[in-house]
This record gives structure tokens, sequence and C-alpha cells, in this order.
């Protein structure tokens, strides 16, 4: 290991990642593992974690959360009935974590999103517990903290070597930790542009299929109105019968046979649009326009 002259600004770097003033703090114990390797007890105001031989007053809470939905969670520092629960069931379906910070990160188990450095607040059951016996409550972590003796952190100053060695293999594993998250937020983000970049195309179909629809109306609507102007065209030019259709009957024998067979089917299919509120394909729309066309413009030529 270097000389401590090596180290540039090595107060604060020890001071985020949990010393201070050469003091090694846990900040992060998994309190399932505690419990099984029988390293938790209960105390007045605190839960106490065996930290090889040194008894370390803390807090456990859930770092995990449905924070949108409930909020923060609380923290607990007695076996309140939230605790006992879990520790009397052994299944240990929730996961809880020992701290003894003065704040904590919390991760919403929905939308994955850090909360850091929240002031977490004093779990309700706890409260009347400590209450019950008059003892000394911290309403929030910010409190406990400041609260915590000297005995629960590690204050040998002539040890100062394992205190170093201890502070570079947090800060190594605060920076894989932080890789990770990195990479998850990366993949996230990629994630969200994908959804995007799919929701947008599929709304440029949406729009694209409308206006398709829109047109295939109008152009529906067209055929009534060809069928007016032929009819308007038909009486103007002396052609008997009481509809269209007999109208064009008479005039069949002036029109060539191909003709008057398109325009005999264009009528038929203005009246099932008209009569039955039949929609026709496209193609079938296309056909009928431009029978309707080449008999207004043959009849207008005669």
């Amino acid at each position: 290991m270097g000389s401590l002259c090596e180290f540039k600004n090595v107060a604060a770097t020890l001071e985020k990642f949990g010393f201070s003033n050469g003091n090694f703090k846990i900040t992060s114990v998994d309190f399932k593992k505690a419990i099984i390797d029988n390293k938790i007890d209960f105390d007045d105001g605190s839960i106490i974690f065996d930290d090889n031989g040194i008894k370390r007053k803390g807090y456990v809470y859930e770092p995990h959360y449905l924070v949108t939905k409930y909020g923060y969670p609380k923290f607990h520092v007695t076996k309140c009935s939230t605790i006992q629960e879990f520790v009397a069931s052994k299944i240990f379906g929730k996961y809880y974590e020992w701290s003894n910070g003065e704040t904590c990160n919390i991760a919403d188990r929905n939308s994955k999103t850090i909360y850091r450095d929240v002031k977490l607040e004093l779990c309700k059951n706890c409260l009347k517990e400590l209450e019950s016996y008059n003892a000394d409550i911290s309403f929030n972590t910010k409190e406990f903290y400041d609260k915590l003796t000297k005995e629960h952190r590690h204050n040998n100053s002539n040890n100062i070597q394992y205190t170093l060695q201890i502070s570079l293999e947090e800060i190594k594993k605060q920076h894989e930790k932080e890789q990770k998250k990195l990479i998850e937020e990366i993949e996230r983000q990629r994630d969200i542009a994908e959804k995007a970049k799919i929701e947008k195309m599929e709304a440029q179909e949406r729009a694209a299929m409308a206006e398709a629809e829109k047109e295939h109306l109008l152009r529906r609507d067209s055929i009534m109105d060809l069928a007016s102007e032929l009819d308007d065209l038909l009486k103007r030019n002396g052609y008997e019968g009481d509809s269209l259709m007999k109208r064009l009957k008479s005039a069949e024998y002036k029109l060539p046979n191909t003709i008057f067979k398109n325009v005999r089917e264009a009528v038929k299919m203005r009246n099932h649009i008209v009569h039955e509120g039949y929609n026709p394909s496209d193609i079938e729309i296309n056909k009928t326009i431009r029978a309707f066309e080449n008999i207004l413009a043959h009849i207008t030529s005669l």
C-alpha cells in the first residue's frame, strides 16, 4: 500500500464512502443474513449488529419500496410487530437492510427510480413501543444518526492502515455498484427510446390509415355526385323515366354496349351504397367512377 501522501482529498473521499475522521461506519448490512448469522440483537431504541465483536446501534428499513404508491418506507429501531413478524416467519419475503447512516437510498420497485439521501421517518409501531417505556426517541434517521455514541464507530487512531484498507475496499465496491447502475440506466434509456420509436411509428401508421379512410369516403361520396350529374344530363336531353335506371334504359339505343353495361353496374353500386349502406372497396369505387365519367363524356359529345 502506498503512503498517505499519494492520496488526494483522502478525508473527503473517506467521508463520502462512510468514514468520519478515520472511523469506519457501516452503512449497509443484509438484515436477513445478519439474523441468520445470529448477529442481531434488540435494545431499547436501536437494533444491535455484532460487527466482529463490536456492538453497533442501528436501524432497519426497506431499500426497495413502492414509493410512488405509498411514499417512503419507515425505519425500525425496535422489535415492533412488523419486524417481529419478519423475524418469526423465517420466510423473509421482504428485503431489509441494517444501517446506521444519516440518510438512505430508496429504489422504487415499479419505476426503478433511485431516491438518494432520503431522511426516513420512524415506524409508528416502534414509536408506540418507545413511548411505552419512556425511551429516547429519534423521529427520523438524521436524529438517530446524530445520537449515535462513539462506541458504535471505530475509534482506534493507531489502526490507520486497517481503516484505509477497508476504505479502499468500500470504494471499489461503490465503484462497481455505480458502474452497474450506469449500465442499467443506459439499458433503461435505450428501452425508453425504442418504445418511443415504436409508438411514433404506430402513430404514423394510424394517421396514414385515417387519411386513407378519409380519401376512401370522399371518393365513395363522389359516386353519388356523379350519379346525380348523369341523371340531370339525361333529363336535359329528354330521356324519359321515373328513375335514373329507367332514364338510362331509354338512352340505351344511343350508347355503346360496353358503356351501357358498365354504367348500369355503376348505378346498381350507387343504389347499394344509398339504400343498403354498402361500403365498396377502392377497386369497386374506381371502377364505378370510371363508368360514370365515360358515359357523361359520351352523352355530352352527342
